[in-house]
C-alpha cells in the first residue's frame, strides 16, 4: 500500500490518497472524510455532473453519520447517484448546523473561521461544510451562512461563526426529527397468508440492501397500537407499504401508514401481489408500484427498487438463507 497525497477523486482537490489492489482509500475533507472508491467507480466518475457528486457526498456523509466509517464507493453506487434525491434548502440549513454541532463537540462556545486569511484549516472548513449541505460551489455555502444569520441560528462577525443559543435551540427539534437511517418501517397484512412474503422476500431485501427491517406485530410494546405506529414511522428512513390483501379487502391500514410517510417526506415503496393490483385504489396507482407474483421475485425488485432510490444503507449486509 503506498501513500500519497493526492487530489479527491470525486472533486479533484486536496486529499490523502492511499492506492490499494482492491480500492482505494481517500481521506477528503471535500468528500466529508473517509471513503473507498473501486477503479471501476473512479473511471465512471466522469459520467456524474457536479450535482450529482454533491449527491454522492451527501450519501458518503450519511453513511458515515449511520456508523459506515469508510463506506465504498462501486460501480453501481456511480449508477444510483444519478437518480439519488436532491436535499431541500431546508434540509441543507439543517445539516449545514448538524455540520457545527459536530465540529463543535462539547464546546457550546466554539467558533469557526471563515474570513481573513484561507489557510488550510479554513479551506477545509468550508469543505466540510460544502459536504454536508450538498453544495457544488463556495458560493452555495456562503449563502446558507447568510439564510442562517438571517434566522439568527448563526452570529458572523466577518471572520469568525458560530452557533447562537436560538441554533442550539434550533438544533434540539432537528434531533428530534432526523431519520435514524437505518430502518425500515414494513406496514402490510398481518396474516399468516403472507409470512412467506415477509420472510422470503421482505426481509431479506430490506437486510441486504443495508437497512433493518422493522414489522410493528413483531414489536414488544404495551402501548395504543396506533401511537407506536406513528413513532416508528417517524424513526424510520423510508417505508415499504405493501396492498396485498383478501379479495375486495382492501388494507386500509396500509394507506394510512403510506400517507403518514409521505406527510414527513419519507420514501415511500409501494408493493401489492399482482393478482390484486387492480384491486389498490386509484388515487394510488399512478405511483410506480411493484407487482409481484412470488417472494423469490419480491425479494429481487424491491431490492433493486430500494439500492435505486435510496442507496446502499449503512449495515452490512448477510443474505439470508
Amino acid at each position: 500500500m503506498v501513500a500519497e497525497t493526492d487530489k479527491c477523486p470525486i472533486w479533484d482537490t486536496d486529499a490523502d490518497l492511499k492506492i490499494r489492489p482492491d480500492a482505494d482509500l481517500v481521506d477528503s475533507p471535500r468528500a466529508g472524510g473517509k471513503y473507498l472508491i473501486t477503479g471501476t467507480a473512479r473511471a465512471m466518475l466522469g459520467q456524474l455532473s457536479k450535482r450529482d457528486r454533491a449527491k454522492l457526498t451527501t450519501w458518503l456523509v450519511d453513511q458515515r453519520r449511520a456508523g459506515n466509517a469508510c463506506p465504498e464507493i462501486d460501480s453501481d453506487t456511480i449508477r444510483r447517484a444519478k437518480s439519488f434525491p436532491s436535499l431541500t434548502v431546508e434540509e441543507r440549513r439543517d445539516r449545514f448546523l448538524l455540520c457545527l454541532e459536530r465540529l463543535s463537540g462539547d464546546d457550546i462556545s466554539a467558533a469557526f473561521r471563515v474570513g481573513g486569511v484561507q489557510d488550510a484549516k479554513t479551506k477545509a472548513f468550508r469543505s466540510t461544510l460544502a459536504a454536508w449541505t450538498e453544495s457544488v460551489t463556495n458560493r452555495e455555502v456562503s449563502a446558507l451562512i447568510s439564510f442562517l444569520m438571517a434566522a439568527g441560528l448563526i452570529s458572523n462577525d466577518g471572520t469568525t461563526l458560530r452557533i447562537t443559543f436560538a441554533g442550539w435551540q434550533f438544533l434540539y427539534a432537528v434531533r428530534q426529527r432526523v431519520t435514524p437511517y437505518v430502518q425500515a418501517f414494513v406496514a402490510m397484512w398481518f396474516d399468516p397468508l403472507m409470512e412467506a412474503a415477509y420472510r422470503e422476500g421482505f426481509e431479506p431485501a430490506i437486510i441486504e440492501s443495508g437497512y433493518k427491517p422493522l414489522r410493528i406485530d413483531k414489536k414488544e410494546h404495551i402501548n395504543k397500537i396506533d401511537d407506536e405506529i406513528i413513532a416508528e414511522i417517524k424513526r424510520s428512513r423510508f417505508v415499504v407499504a405493501d396492498f396485498t390483501s383478501e379479495p375486495d379487502r382492501p388494507r386500509g391500514g396500509v394507506y394510512f401508514e403510506a400517507g403518514f410517510a409521505m406527510g414527513l417526506k419519507l420514501p415511500v415503496v409501494w408493493t401489492c401481489r399482482k393478482d390484486l393490483v387492480e384491486q389498490v385504489h386509484f388515487d394510488t396507482r399512478q405511483f410506480n408500484q411493484i407487482a409481484w407474483e412470488t417472494p423469490p421475485e419480491l425479494r429481487e425488485k424491491l431490492r433493486t427498487r430500494i439500492l435505486a432510490i435510496l442507496g446502499q444503507g449503512p449495515l452490512v449486509a448477510e443474505a439470508a438463507s
